[in-house]
């Protein structure tokens, strides 16, 4: 008997699958990539078209792509548990994973060949060439024999990073007499290059690993939000050059690439269209006025701007970047003005205060991370003030406590703190002012008050002084939700 089921073929090589169809074909033998979408999402739309492209490229390998519409399937998609549009996943072998490159055509097509291929590819003289062209990095250990300590080394470094770069490895003499290499030895090739990069740093997972992450970016990228993740992951410095047309762009990259040969390794340098991502300058201090230079650290998130008063070229550039990397440098900090006074309930802190208010304070400090366009944050403004009036007005609360807030639109927050949304409200105990504890409870006053209580070092209870306040005072605060929701970055 048949089973028949409903196959919609698209121009392109992508099957659009109802339940049925989906089922039948994914329990077969074979790698698919499947798209699961809704009709009027904008990051599908945007995707349509290089995931339709890269389905004719990969038809050929006997790859498949596959697209499942949520809002028609929507058992199918909840029972592969899809949250959000577009999600990608990979099936193989009855089993699937979450697609994890670009989504880019090229990008799709280099992906999923990698997952046909073994996470280490034997190197001969026959297949050498043909597996130096098929990716854009290729890494390659040479060594006299598979027993060798580095081969268990590199098996685990292709293991991490298979879905990203391809890796192989000859014992074969003579592949060494082709390449004119020495085992051991561990080369990268690049494509869009063409040139060979050869390890010259420890035998180490770690170094080798920083080796594979700086060395893999291009020479004189363009930061984008496909190609973003991996400069911060590269864990190298970023030099952002801004620039408001494909002429300016054009212009620097002819005139700065000796620059990013010279400092390759220390900082990579980028181009930004400011016309799509200016609003990026803004966090690396820099006013919107293009061109514009800055670098960014994208381990300690530190930030450098070069003097937007002075000519942007190569000889000022190469100045500049010869003072960071020799640590001359200073970085700045985007701190709105101290505050003149504080006679409001809650104290307000500024990036420049911050060290001073919060970190070398004998109190134990609750400090809100806020955004001015939020709205739960302007939700809990009324009761936040109520808390900060309680402690403020009180001379036994408020010598060891302090309630405060700090705009983090408008002021840059230590590297150590992570803020994922608004409000982040977050205590610093007294006596472990490195490691604050952050409040995940009921927004309400006696909440707050609680986890003071419990989690401060001076185990202030002022629970007993907020239930004789006046009951006008409980009563707008008893009218929250107590909603922990957050206004997203």
């Amino acid at each position: 008997m048949f089973l028949v089921f409903q196959i919609f073929v698209r121009a392109s090589d992508v099957l659009n699958l109802n339940e049925e169809a989906f089922k039948e074909i994914i329990q077969g033998d074979g790698l698919f990539l499947v798209e699961f979408f809704a009709p009027w999402c904008g990051h599908c739309k945007a995707l349509a078209p290089e995931y339709e492209t890269a389905a004719t490229m990969l038809k050929e390998k006997g790859i498949t792509l596959i697209q499942v519409d949520c809002t028609v399937e929507t058992r199918l998609c909840e029972t592969y548990e899809v949250t959000g549009y577009p999600t990608l996943k990979v099936f193989k072998d009855g089993s699937h994973a979450p697609y994890e490159g670009p989504r880019k055509a090229t990008s799709i097509v280099s992906y999923m060949i990698k997952q046909t291929l073994p996470v280490v590819t034997s190197i001969s003289l026959e297949n050498f060439e043909d597996f130096k062209a098929s990716d854009e990095i290729i890494l390659i250990a040479f060594l006299d024999t598979l027993d060798d300590p580095l081969n268990d080394l590199f098996f685990s470094l292709a293991s991490k990073y298979r879905n990203k770069y391809s890796f192989g490895l000859s014992s074969d003499p003579e592949v060494f007499k082709k390449v004119k290499v020495t085992a051991p030895a561990i080369y990268m090739f690049k494509k869009a290059e063409d040139v060979y990069i050869v390890y010259r740093g420890k035998y180490e997972y770690g170094e080798l690993e920083a080796f594979l992450n700086s060395e893999s970016l291009p020479l004189f990228g363009e930061l984008l939000p496909e190609t973003y993740e991996r400069y911060i992951s590269s864990k190298v410095p970023i030099g952002c050059i801004f620039v408001s047309s494909v002429e300016e762009k054009k212009m620097f990259e002819a005139s700065l690439l000796p620059l990013a040969v010279k400092y390759r390794g220390k900082v990579s340098l980028v181009t930004i269209d400011a016309t799509l991502y200016g609003g990026h300058a803004e966090n690396l201090n820099l006013k919107q006025t293009w061109p514009a230079f800055a670098v960014q650290e994208t381990a300690s998130n530190k930030k450098y701007p070069f003097d937007q008063s002075l000519e942007l070229h190569a000889e000022n550039l190469d100045k500049f970047l010869d003072d960071y990397v020799s640590g001359l440098l200073v970085p700045t900090i985007k701190s709105e003005p101290l505050p003149e006074t504080q006679d409001g309930p809650v104290t307000v802190v500024v990036a420049n205060s911050f060290k001073d208010v919060v970190l070398d304070s004998h109190k134990d400090v609750l400090l809100e991370f806020y955004a001015p366009w939020c709205g739960h944050c302007k939700n809990l403004a009324p009761k936040y003030d109520i808390l900060g009036e309680l402690f403020k007005s009180n001379h036994e609360l408020g010598k060891n406590v302090m309630i405060a807030k700090i705009d983090a639109t408008a002021n840059d927050i230590p590297d150590n703190l992570e803020i994922k949304g608004f409000p982040t409200i977050m205590l610093f105990a007294a006596n472990n002012k490195g490691n604050p504890i952050e409040y995940n409870g009921p927004r309400t006053v006696e909440s707050f008050i609680e986890f003071i209580h419990q989690k401060g070092h001076h185990r202030v209870n002022a629970m007993q002084y907020y239930l004789t306040k006046p009951s006008t005072q409980q009563e707008s605060d008893s009218s929250d939700t107590g909603s922990i929701e957050h206004d997203e970055l």
